[in-house]
């Protein structure tokens, strides 16, 4: 056998067990996330959305635990990934109407979690960076931009901020 066909039978091993082996990794999507893009969703009768660099996770709410707590818009505790995480209303935070318990779970944080419970996901939708603005007013104190998805304008939400004041609340 030649030295050519050799390497090229090890070169296709290579290939094969690369393109093998990357379906047995997790994806790692705090790095795959685009800095641009936004999770959609329904609070209320609010549209909200959320950079997807500051979500951690998605899980459709099956059970919280109610806990004693004076925490305004605490709803409970959740189990996600085998860890309990507290989970809030967003719609509290939004000036949405109320609504029902059951919905999505969006978590925050990367070792601090917390869950922001939301009515529906509709999509994703990229937005521009440069566009952001900060409000001082406190009904608008976490809208930091416009999102626009099938013809919905979607207001954008400082994650970091909210998770920070979350955090905040439970200690």
């Amino acid at each position: 056998m030649s030295d050519s066909t050799t390497e090229l039978g090890l070169r296709l091993r290579q290939l094969r067990e690369s393109f093998d082996s990357s379906f047995s990794r997790p994806v790692d999507l705090f790095t795959a996330a685009s800095s641009d893009m936004a999770l959609c969703c329904r609070v209320g009768n609010q549209l909200c959305a959320l950079p997807v660099t500051d979500v951690s996770g998605i899980f459709k709410i099956q059970n919280l635990f109610a806990v004693p707590a004076r925490a305004r818009g605490f709803l409970g505790i959740g189990i996600f990934r085998s860890a309990m995480v507290p989970v809030y209303d967003l719609g509290t935070f939004m000036g949405a109407e109320a609504s029902a318990r059951d919905g999505w779970s969006i978590l925050l944080g990367r070792s601090d979690i917390v869950g922001a419970k939301v009515d529906a996901i509709d999509g994703y939708a990229s937005f521009d960076p440069a566009m952001l603005s900060f409000h001082n007013e406190e009904s608008m104190r976490y809208l930091r931009g416009v999102v626009h998805y099938k013809a919905n304008s979607y207001g954008l939400i400082d994650a970091k901020s909210l998770h920070h004041d979350l955090i905040r609340r439970e200690r």
